[in-house]
């Protein structure tokens, strides 16, 4: 969560501090805003009058750091380990993704596992061919390396997958947007293209037309879900008249233009734990594949760091 006092006031002022259980989330503790947002939201407890030796009844901690319950005066019980070597962009599968099982269900969590288990097996062993993340890492490379494309486009034409563009956001730039490779030396070209999107059906009526007739070139992917997630069904027939038509004319631009744009479909029968568990790790395979070809490391993020050491520094002269 980000350190914005609006967010905060609108997250506490619905919940009752005596019924609510708080997940702090932190690898390390390092990060400002983590520190900042577990303090106040402790001091919350306190001001409702609940006295720190009942913390235990209201907060558990995720960490990679063995003591970090016991630094909040928490017991060990209350503490939930993740590794220090995966990223939190990577992280959904383990402790992390404890708020996610809280509120679907331990069963429906495990069927999420299931899913991205299977596709964890599929990346694994599916010759090249076959291979969906490896298909995809290649069709990426060759859009940023040999045709010099700039961007890159996620359009879901799915309510349930709105906000999955701002997780391919932070997977594939965190991941990709470096500039050294992992042996130290300087990269050439490009890596991470810029991500972006929203809802198919709702930005055709706003950035479409530059995709249609702008001057760039677009690695476009557009997704659906044969089976709705609803029983209206004239109103999915007209979601799907337009994801397909749509879908057709941004393919179709001037053929004398020399911008252009590159578009894959992306279709499931429906949308389940299983099938969105094994769509997320399709496209984390896909961004660790990309940075072996770009020859990165996908798992670091040294200009984040940074950030949080200068936000640091920029703290202590804000009185």
């Amino acid at each position: 969560a980000s350190a914005d006092g609006v967010i905060f006031d609108r997250i506490t002022s619905v919940l009752d501090p005596f019924s609510t259980l708080i997940v702090i989330s932190s690898k390390s503790f390092k990060t400002q805003e983590t520190r900042a947002n577990t303090m106040e939201i402790l001091d919350w407890l306190k001001k409702a009058g609940i006295p720190e030796k009942d913390f235990k009844h209201h907060v558990v901690v995720v960490s990679a750091k063995p003591d970090a319950a016991e630094q909040f005066g928490l017991p060990k019980e209350n503490f939930f380990p993740i590794w220090d070597w995966v990223g939190g962009r990577f992280s959904v599968w383990g402790a992390i993704g404890l708020p996610v099982a809280i509120a679907l269900g331990a069963d429906t969590f495990k069927r999420f596992l299931a899913g991205a288990h299977a596709m964890d097996q599929h990346a694994s062993i599916a010759p090249l061919q076959n291979n969906l993340p490896a298909l995809m890492a290649m069709f990426a490379y060759w859009n940023s390396e040999k045709l010099d494309v700039s961007s890159y486009c996620f359009l879901p034409y799915d309510e349930r997958l709105r906000v999955m563009v701002d997780w391919l956001q932070q997977l594939e730039m965190e991941s990709l947007g470096k500039s050294t490779a992992a042996d130290g030396t300087p990269v050439i070209g490009k890596t991470s293209l810029a991500v972006w999107g929203g809802h198919g059906n709702e930005s055709q009526h706003s950035f479409y037309q530059f995709l249609r007739e702008g001057t760039a070139k677009n690695a476009i992917d557009v997704f659906w879900c044969e089976k709705p997630g609803h029983a209206h069904k004239e109103l999915h027939r007209v979601l799907m008249a337009n994801a397909k038509a749509q879908t057709e004319a941004l393919v179709t631009r001037d053929p004398k233009s020399k911008y252009f744009n590159v578009v894959s479909t992306v279709s499931i029968e429906e949308l389940t734990p299983e099938t969105l568990g094994a769509l997320m790790a399709m496209y984390e395979h896909k961004t660790t594949m990309l940075g072996t070809l770009f020859g990165i490391n996908a798992f670091d993020q040294p200009g984040v760091e940074l950030g949080k050491k200068l936000a640091n520094e920029a703290y202590k002269k804000i009185s």
